[in-house]
């Protein structure tokens, strides 16, 4: 393989916390005007703009390391040079045995779809110029995200770029190994698989990634704790394949300095939250009311941000936030923090979609 073969390549070996930061990193533009929108629209526009904020953690960028070293490893034995990318795309070749599954588990709303999206951002679409070939694009995953009933075909045929292809395609033939080494695609990434059957989970949900596991890349999935439990009630032999590689995200810790910069990045959204940005108290409490679930502080905030428009005020403050938290509209969450602090103390307390089933520690 010659130097700067880009199919390897575009998955460096080493990538400092700057390069990550920089690619990932996502901060909207600071929303002015909200208070001239009905109060409702506001709080939507303001939602969204939470939502599209990434802050770059140490967990994100371990997880990010970990997918790009497996991409490298898998371009540099697929592509690593151009008669191996013509064999498999006119040939279709097959891995051998089936790669090896990792599965990134955490809590509902910790982490894992930014997680899985910020991979793409990091690794963009290049291309590739071949001597006896034209240029081909090459992509570094297929996003793979499941909704209830879905199958492995189904996840995998948004990706074939041609309609007779699609209509061909069988998960018997080469024809989806052929699809992905023309695109160059390193990693598999799954995402929601929890709901690709409700009735009978761990069986359909398994058997589909396992079907993924014999295409050539490495499959990445990742996977709330409800989940896995339920993969802990397959055979023996299933459970082999499928805990071989995990990775948990965990809830930031009340003290971290990665949680103190999301909270100031979320409150940076809005001019109504701007008093509240240095206020190192309003961060832990925070911390306390959503038990550091990216997901939660979201929504807190979004409701908190509507406490202050029944007030008529210009600036969200602390009771604000503390009147969201003990609205309905955030009752449920309430309940799972509760639950949360509870099972620091006692474990066997915690619900078992509120606990990893393989994890040394509880959140």
């Amino acid at each position: 393989m010659s130097m700067n073969w880009p199919p390897v390549d575009r998955f460096p070996e080493e990538m400092s916390d700057a390069y990550i930061d920089e690619r990932i990193r996502q901060s909207p533009d600071v929303l002015t005007g909200l208070g001239e929108l009905p109060a409702i629209e506001a709080g939507e526009e303001l939602r969204r703009a939470f939502e599209s904020t990434v802050v770059p953690t140490a967990q994100m960028r371990f997880v990010l390391r970990n997918m790009t070293s497996k991409a490298r490893a898998y371009a540099r034995y697929a592509y690593g040079d151009e008669p191996s990318i013509l064999r498999r795309i006119y040939s279709g070749i097959q891995p051998a045995r089936e790669m090896r599954i990792t599965l990134l588990a955490s809590l509902a709303g910790a982490g894992k779809t930014v997680t899985l999206n910020a991979f793409q951002r990091l690794h963009q679409d290049t291309k590739v110029e071949l001597r006896d070939h034209a240029s081909l694009g090459l992509k570094a995953a297929w996003m793979l995200t499941a909704q209830n009933g879905v199958s492995a075909k189904t996840l995998l045929l948004p990706h074939f770029r041609h309609d007779g292809e699609k209509r061909k395609l069988t998960l018997t033939s080469t024809e989806v190994s052929r699809e992905c080494a023309t695109q160059g695609v390193a990693i598999l990434l799954g995402d929601e698989f929890q709901f690709i059957s409700r009735s009978n989970k761990s069986a359909l949900t398994a058997n589909t990634i396992f079907q993924l596991t014999k295409i050539g890349p490495p499959v990445f999935i990742a996977t709330n704790y409800s989940l896995l439990h339920s993969f802990m009630r397959r055979g023996q032999e299933d459970k082999q394949r499928l805990f071989s590689d995990v990775i948990e995200l965990k809830p930031e810790p009340r003290n971290s300095n990665d949680w103190l910069t999301i909270v100031r990045s979320a409150l940076r959204v809005s001019v109504e939250f701007h008093p509240l940005i240095e206020d190192d108290a309003v961060h832990y409490e925070l911390h306390d009311l959503t038990f550091g679930i990216d997901r939660l502080l979201t929504n807190l905030l979004h409701h908190s941000y509507l406490a202050m428009r029944e007030r008529s005020a210009p600036h969200v403050t602390i009771d604000d936030i503390r009147k969201a938290y003990a609205s309905i509209h955030y009752a449920a969450s309430r309940k799972e923090i509760l639950q949360l602090e509870a099972g620091i103390l006692n474990p066997s307390t915690l619900p078992a979609d509120l606990t990893c089933p393989i994890s040394a520690t509880p959140c």
